[in-house]
C-alpha cells in the first residue's frame, strides 16, 4: 500500500465530505437521507476516523524508518491546513461582511460566532489566528490541525504496540470526559465545538485500523459482525423514531444515552465502530 492510493478509503472520505456539505445546507432535501438521521453517529466521525486511517497508511512506514523526518512532514502538513483554515475563514467573513453591508440582513455579520471579528477586529483576528475563535461551521479544520500535530505522539506510542497506543488515547478521552477538559474559546466565552481531548480517540482508532490494514488486516468474527449489525439496526430504528412509526422514541432514548457531539459521547463511538465494521465486512466498498 505504501505510495499507492487506496480507492476504498478515498471513496468513503469523499462520501463523508459530501455528506457534511449536504448537512450544512439548510433546506437541502438530501439532508433527510444522510446517516445522522439513521444512527447515533454522523459523517464527522467518519471523516476523523478515515483521516487517522489515511495518516497511518501514508506515514506509518516513514515513522518506522525515520521519526524526525516523518514528524517534520506531518507538521508541515498541519501548517498548510492551518493556512487553508485562515484563508477560508477570511473569505467567509469577507462574504458575510459584504452581504451584511449591501443587504438589510444584519444577522449575517452577527450570528454563529461571526460578531467578534466585526465588533472588535483586533481581538477577533488574534482569536482566529490562535484558533481560539472559530466561526460556526469552520470547526473541523482546527480539530484536524491539532490531530495531525498529535499524530507523532500517537505513532510513538504505537511503536510499542497498537493496543498500548489505543489505551493511552482512551485514558486521555476518559480523563477529558470525567474532568471536563476542553479547549476554551476567546474572545467569546465558551469551548471548542469539537473537543480535541475527546475526538483524538476517534483519530487514534483510525490510526490503529490503518496499521492493521497494512499488516494482518482487521480480523473478522462472526459474533462481532452480528452484534455490530444488530446495533446498527437498533440505532437506525431509535434515531428515525422507527421510521416515523414511534414519534418521540429518539427523544426518550436520548435522555439516557451519552450522545453529546462536542465530547464524542460513548454511544457515538460504539455506533460508528459498529457501522464501520458492518460496511467493511459486507464488501460494499468492493461492489
Amino acid at each position: 500500500m505504501q505510495g499507492k492510493r487506496v480507492e476504498g478509503i478515498d471513496f468513503w472520505r469523499g462520501a463523508a465530505l459530501a455528506i457534511i456539505l449536504v448537512n450544512h445546507i439548510p433546506g437541502n432535501v438530501l439532508g433527510a437521507i444522510t446517516p445522522r438521521n439513521f444512527g447515533f453517529s454522523d459523517a464527522a466521525e467518519g471523516f476523523v476516523f478515515l483521516s487517522g486511517v489515511s495518516i497511518a497508511l501514508a506515514y506509518g512506514e516513514k515513522f518506522r524508518r525515520n521519526i524526525v523526518d516523518a514528524a517534520a512532514s506531518l507538521y508541515g502538513r498541519a501548517l498548510r491546513l492551518y493556512g487553508a483554515h485562515l484563508g477560508l475563514t477570511a473569505a467567509a467573513l469577507a462574504l458575510y461582511g459584504v452581504a451584511s453591508y449591501f443587504t438589510p440582513w444584519d444577522f449575517l455579520g452577527s450570528e454563529n460566532s461571526r460578531a467578534a471579528p466585526f465588533a472588535d477586529p483586533a481581538r477577533g483576528v488574534v482569536g482566529i489566528l490562535a484558533l481560539s475563535h472559530q466561526v460556526a461551521y469552520f470547526n473541523i479544520l482546527p480539530l484536524y490541525v491539532v490531530l495531525i500535530a498529535l499524530a507523532p505522539a500517537l505513532f510513538a506510542c504505537a511503536s510499542h504496540g497498537g493496543l498500548r497506543m489505543l489505551a493511552a488515547s482512551a485514558a486521555v478521552y476518559a480523563a477529558a470526559r470525567l474532568l471536563g477538559f476542553n479547549v476554551p474559546t476567546w474572545p467569546e466565552p465558551g469551548y471548542w465545538y469539537f473537543n480535541p481531548f475527546a475526538w483524538q480517540f476517534m483519530f487514534a482508532l483510525g490510526i490503529y485500523c490503518g496499521g492493521a490494514l497494512k499488516t494482518h488486516g482487521v480480523p473478522y468474527h462472526a459474533i462481532a459482525y452480528r452484534l455490530a449489525l444488530a446495533f446498527t439496526i437498533v440505532s437506525s430504528l431509535v434515531v428515525s423514531n422507527a421510521f416515523g412509526l414511534a414519534p418521540g422514541l429518539v427523544d426518550a432514548a436520548g435522555r439516557y444515552l451519552d450522545w453529546d457531539k462536542t465530547d464524542l459521547g460513548v454511544v457515538r463511538i460504539v455506533d460508528f465502530v459498529a457501522l464501520a465494521y458492518v460496511l467493511h465486512f459486507s464488501k460494499i466498498t468492493a461492489r
